[in-house]
């Protein structure tokens, strides 16, 4: 995927609307510092925008896979176009999150804007409450995050908490007011693991290749596979 190619094209069409966005997933991790492979573009962006944005990616030649309320998943023909998934935020946790950004160097060296460190964490803990299959990944991801310079430990731990998963040892007490409510807010459904799970079996040995290795040995229809968003999903949210 032309990852810098896409995201120009997209970052013109939102921001020359006056929506806000945010980079989230493997290439928001990746602009942290922590590389990996990844196939595809993950953007917050705000609810607003989410009309004009579709319309607009299927002029721009992609397949919309899924749309509700908070979510929308696009695939194009072209690899080198691939995939990009869009996660819509309103109201207060749209001002949460987006006053709250990092800009950092991004795919191709270019400043791109990524949630707060905390924020993805607590991605990544619900992610792995919903599937526990998940947690040596995410965890992986979550330990690199913590280590960074400036992470808030404290935020971090009252995710875990609220997820019914606090570290053994931590008597941490943190306002509800600060954190994502992603029980409510962005939960993954069971056909949704099972289908990552499915893909990871397939390719057992997926983290060794290259995307360009990994392109060729997965067909189109295998990469589509990977989930996308239901209507059970409910639009993410930072109250």
């Amino acid at each position: 995927m032309d990852f810098v190619g896409v995201l120009g094209r997209v970052d013109a069409f939102l921001t020359g609307h006056g929506w806000r966005f945010a980079l989230v997933g493997g290439v928001a991790l990746a602009a942290y510092g922590n590389p990996r492979l990844t196939l595809d573009l993950d953007v917050v962006t705000d609810v607003e925008a989410q009309e004009a944005l579709v319309a607009w990616m299927e002029t721009e030649g992609y397949q919309t896979l899924y749309r509700s309320s908070g979510f929308s998943n696009h695939q194009h023909a072209n690899r080198d176009q691939g995939r990009v998934d869009f996660i819509y935020v309103r109201d207060e946790t749209a001002s949460r999150l987006f006053a709250g950004v990092d800009v950092v160097p991004g795919p191709g060296g270019r400043p791109v804007p990524v949630p707060r460190k905390e924020h993805l964490i607590a991605m990544k803990v619900q992610a792995m409450k919903n599937d526990p299959t998940r947690t040596l990944q995410e965890m992986a991801d979550v330990g690199y995050l913590l280590k960074l310079d400036g992470t808030d430990r404290e935020e971090a731990r009252g995710y875990f908490d609220r997820a019914g998963s606090r570290p053994s040892g931590s008597n941490c007490v943190v306002s509800s007011d600060q954190h994502l409510n992603l029980d409510r807010d962005l939960p993954v459904t069971a056909e949704d693991s099972a289908a990552l799970r499915r893909l990871k079996a397939e390719v057992p040995s997926w983290l060794l290749l290259n995307a360009r290795e990994l392109h060729a040995l997965i067909p189109p229809e295998g990469r589509r596979v990977r989930p996308v968003a239901n209507d059970r999903w409910l639009p993410f949210s930072l109250d």
